[in-house]
């Protein structure tokens, strides 16, 4: 079956099994990936802990990630792991010395790094002081010290420091200014290179004059950086040879201690576990003869689920449905026993966004540029879903540009006397057809979208009627009372412009009082009191008309005045690309503002109609791909 309505079906089960068959056990449902496993608590039976090899997984785990972190920020992608038995990949990780010389090459990189880091601040703080011929190491006596640094205000420091009555001298080159001066002055300098913002250089111990302390700044950053590329030409040959194996032992790790955590989802006594899950109705039977491979030591029931109990979700939509379920995901998965609105999505969102973009050319543009986008981001899920939609949205976007008669926001005529224009070639000499005119007719187009807008409410509402007639009867008959309101709005409606004869409104005030009295009684004042919002649902259709025109008078102002006629010579080819660029960047924010109005009125005025949400997202045990 391509469409599906409701959810698939599901069945909860119970599974007792042997402590001695446990971990077969555990080994066969992982590799089926088909039981979605459950916490159970039982009276009398204690929770359920890890198996015993947890611990010792734990640890290698920890081992093997820390030294695949070292090696990829060493080495690029390596390619996907191997395969290997569990109890061999752990053997073999116990066994691995490798984490040890890995981890104290990356050690000795690392001070290197750091050091070397340190050395390049040192070698531009030296250099600042490089016009100094002044031997810092000679500098320091028991009376007298110096300060270097950085200030703007190199005068004034000169100038207050020489009228101290001390023993006192600065030379200053530039920016840069030299202090030297009796200890015992230190507070008084200090107060005045405070006072006019003096940034003073930490200069290393081992620094003697700059010249000099340069040149060993250089030898030493020579010397570690030699250090540090031989170390990393080790690592990166180490990781190279054995990147794959380590990948392979993690992998299978992994695996392994999934199967010994998920025991802590089960209840245990001294010889038996017991471990509860949702499985598909069509995977019964393969549950089936899992469990009847151990012959006796493992036990399957079928348990019936209470009210109390809402089984996971599982949507199964495949193509041109499918990409339309990412919408479905995002806003609050359905519950189990509700309907899945993708089907209606696939529909309703493909015809709103085509009556919004509504035309022949934006069309064409919308299928291209959904195109390049599948190519070149075919691995991001959200872009590859959107440029699928924008596909699919594509056939209604053309349909409704044939009705309207847009074509790149000309009529088709307009398009046949351009095309004379430049070839001299008369293809038609009156128009085939006329079409919809959105802008002249828009009071029209805007009661059309008000329609449209009252259908897709009803069909919602006639959703939720069926889905809460097996679950919640009174919820049931309050969809039909919002339907009833509905209708009878439509009646009057339909009556005032004269589809339907005088006096059709006397049934359709009928229909809405008994809509209204329904509402009521099934959902009291709260109800009464969300009619007024039920006419701001109705109306917020509007947008479908108002954007889609907003889109066809900028396509109209850019033919106007940048479409290439003959009459303009060379100019016309120059303005051609700003033509061409305008009307693909008025079809991309048509397509965007099309998708995301149009996913709105499906989201929060339809989808609310029949779905209340919060399902639970079904997640079988399984080998992680």
């Amino acid at each position: 079956m391509i469409f599906m309505i409701k959810p698939k079906r599901m069945k909860k089960i119970r599974v007792i099994v042997l402590k001695s068959q446990v971990e077969n056990l555990i080994r066969s449902l992982h590799e089926a990936g088909i039981v979605d496993i459950r916490k159970t608590e039982y009276g009398g039976l204690e929770a359920g802990r890890p198996l015993a090899s947890f611990e010792e997984l734990s640890a290698e785990l920890l081992k093997l990630r820390t030294i695949l972190t070292i090696m990829e920020a060493n080495i690029r992608d390596s390619g996907k792991p191997g395969k290997m038995d569990g109890q061999q990949a752990l053997e073999k990780s116990k066994s691995l010395e490798l984490d040890k010389e890995i981890k104290a090459i990356n050690k000795k990189m690392t001070e290197l790094a750091e050091s070397i880091k340190t050395l390049e601040s040192q070698q531009k703080t030296i250099e600042k002081i490089s016009d100094f011929k002044f031997d810092f190491s000679r500098s320091e006596t028991k009376t007298l010290t110096y300060s270097i640094g950085e200030t703007s205000k190199a005068d004034i420091l000169k100038g207050k420091i020489e009228k101290l009555d001390v023993h006192a001298t600065v030379v200053a080159k530039g920016s840069i200014a030299l202090i030297v001066y009796e200890k015992k002055a230190m507070e008084k300098i200090e107060t005045i290179v405070g006072e006019i913002g003096f940034s003073e250089f930490e200069l290393p111990d081992y620094t003697t004059s700059p010249k000099e302390t340069l040149a060993n700044i250089a030898n030493e950053l020579e010397a570690q950086k030699a250090g540090l590329a031989e170390l990393k030409k080790k690592i990166d040959v180490i990781s190279g040879e054995n990147i794959n194996m380590i990948k392979t032992l993690l992998a299978a790790l992994e695996i392994e201690a999934a199967r010994a955590e998920i025991t802590t989802r089960f209840s245990n006594s001294r010889y038996i576990f017991v471990l509860e899950g949702w499985v598909l109705a069509d995977e019964y039977n393969h549950v089936k003869t899992i469990i009847d491979h151990y012959k006796g030591d493992a036990e399957l029931v079928d348990i019936k689920y209470g009210h109390d109990e809402t089984p996971p979700t599982v949507l199964e939509n495949k193509q041109p449905v499918a990409p339309f379920e990412f919408i479905t995901k995002s806003y609050s998965f359905p519950k189990y026993n509700e309907l899945d609105p993708t089907l209606p999505f696939f529909f309703f969102l493909s015809i709103i966004y085509g009556m919004i973009v509504g035309d022949v050319g934006y069309g064409i543009i919308s299928i291209i540029l959904s195109v390049l986008i599948l190519r070149k981001y075919s691995h991001n899920e959200i872009l590859r879903n959107i440029a699928m939609i924008w596909i699919v949205g594509s056939v209604p976007t053309m349909i409704f540009g044939i009705i309207y008669d847009e074509w790149l926001g000309l009529t088709h005529f307009m398009i046949f006397e351009w095309l004379e224009s430049w070839t001299g070639i008369m293809l038609i000499s009156a128009p085939l057809y006329s079409g919809f005119h959105r802008v002249h007719e828009l009071g029209l187009l805007l009661l059309i979208t008000l329609f449209v807008g009252m259908f897709h409410l009803g069909v919602g509402l006639i959703l939720g009627f069926i889905s809460e007639w097996n679950h919640n009867r009174k919820h049931a008959y309050a969809k039909l009372g919002w339907l009833g309101l509905l209708l009878g709005i439509v009646i009057i409606a339909l009556m005032q412009i004269g589809f339907l004869p005088e006096g059709s409104d006397t049934a359709g005030i009928a229909l809405a009082v008994i809509g209204i009295i329904v509402v009521a009684v099934t959902e009291g004042a709260v109800g009464v009191v969300e009619i007024p919002g039920f006419a701001g649902n109705i109306m917020s259709y509007v947008r479908i008309g108002v954007i889609g025109v907003v889109g066809v008078i900028l396509a109209e102002i850019i033919n106007d005045f940048l479409r290439p006629q003959p009459g303009m010579g060379i100019v016309a080819l120059l303005i051609l690309p700003i033509y061409l660029v305008l009307q693909v960047a008025n079809c991309v924010i048509a397509m965007f503002e099309a998708l995301v109005q149009g996913g709105r009125l499906n989201i929060f005025e339809f989808r609310t109609k029949f779905i209340h949400g919060g399902g639970k997202v079904f997640d079988p045990f399984m080998l992680k791909k």
